[in-house]
């Protein structure tokens, strides 16, 4: 607590305290940079890095606890949106260097390995919004994905009117459309 975590194109995440701006730690991914928000969850920091690899830190020391790395010999993904931690799983968004395509990893955290994961046919720089056991995410077709906390299979989707960038916000969900004068709204819940 009263900890501020702060990423850098370079690479570098720092702890900072929040009361006085020193520094507490830092964890320092050379060659790779730190484009989206970490998450906090129980004691722990999950870190999307350029390199493909969720890392996850010790909050108190920075320290590498462990880390999931979906790269292989021929594909190599990077992070496209900030990391979500809901119900003991993380969900880290990525695309590789072989497709135009998006894929949410789940990781099982207490197993430290993934669960499942779920590809859609374009890339994906919505973080996903967790609510009622579904995860929220957009893509940059345009189309809103519901799919399901527990398998990663589709409950539904909705094709919006152009390319979803932003995080879906849950009793109400606001989509920024950047060719319309004025933002869409889609009501999902009643």
């Amino acid at each position: 607590e009263g900890v501020v975590y702060l990423g850098a194109e370079n690479g570098v995440l720092v702890a900072l305290d929040a009361r006085t701006g020193d520094e507490k730690w830092r964890f320092a991914k050379e060659g790779s940079n730190i484009s989206f928000s970490p998450a906090i969850s129980d004691g722990s920091v999950f870190v999307p890095v350029s390199d493909g690899v969720l890392y996850v830190l010790d909050a108190a020391t920075g320290e590498q606890q462990w880390r999931y790395d979906p790269n292989t010999a021929t594909t190599q993904y990077h992070p496209t949106a900030d990391v979500v931690v809901a119900e003991g799983v993380a969900y880290f968004m990525t695309s590789s260097n072989t497709a135009v395509n998006g894929v949410l990893h789940a990781v099982e955290i207490a197993l430290q390995s993934p669960k499942w994961f779920h590809e859609t046919p374009t890339e994906n720089f919505s973080a996903p919004s967790v609510k009622d056991e579904l995860l929220y995410f957009g893509g940059v077709n345009g189309m809103l994905y519901a799919v399901a906390a527990n398998t990663g299979g589709l409950a539904w989707s909705h094709q919006a009117e152009d390319i979803i960038f932003t995080s879906p916000a849950l009793s109400l969900i606001h989509i920024s459309e950047p060719t319309r004068r004025t933002p869409i709204s889609y009501a999902v819940f009643c």
